[in-house]
């Protein structure tokens, strides 16, 4: 198995400009016959509480610009990113996965928000840890 993790040179809450610069680091990976890209929190925005500019549906653009460079790279892809919560006050900070049909395989909530950084004052806490499953069949798939 091959694993490329990714830090990228983030730009301040701006989603465009972060996927891009993804997708330049998801290329190179499926290029060199990475398994999975890993990206870190926060990806397409930095780590900002500024929750009514940056967080989005759980299925919203970022989850769709990741399933389809999913798909289009041929690469299993984990990222977190913001979401909205139910509440609409707080957001949620999130993570995915993504097989390389471009499917969702997990999601994931932080379950301890970074108090020191007052990140809980701003996202909701998940409740439960996630499991999934990695199995590299003949056809490269989840």
């Amino acid at each position: 198995m091959k694993i490329a993790l990714v830090q990228l040179d983030i730009v301040w809450e701006s989603k465009k400009i972060n996927c891009e610069r993804a997708e330049e680091f998801i290329k190179k990976a499926s290029h060199e016959k990475c398994d999975i890209a890993v990206f870190p929190e926060m990806f397409n925005t930095g780590f900002s509480m500024n929750i009514s500019a940056i967080t989005e549906d759980e299925d919203g653009e970022t989850a769709s610009v990741l399933s389809d460079m999913a798909k289009r790279y041929e690469i299993n892809l984990i990222a977190g990113f913001p979401a909205k919560a139910f509440d609409g006050k707080k957001g949620r900070n999130i993570a995915v996965v993504y097989n390389r049909k471009g499917e969702l395989v997990a999601r994931y909530v932080k379950i301890h928000p970074f108090s020191f950084a007052s990140e809980d004052q701003y996202y909701t806490a998940g409740n439960k840890t996630v499991i999934f499953t990695y199995r590299r069949n003949a056809f490269g798939y989840f």
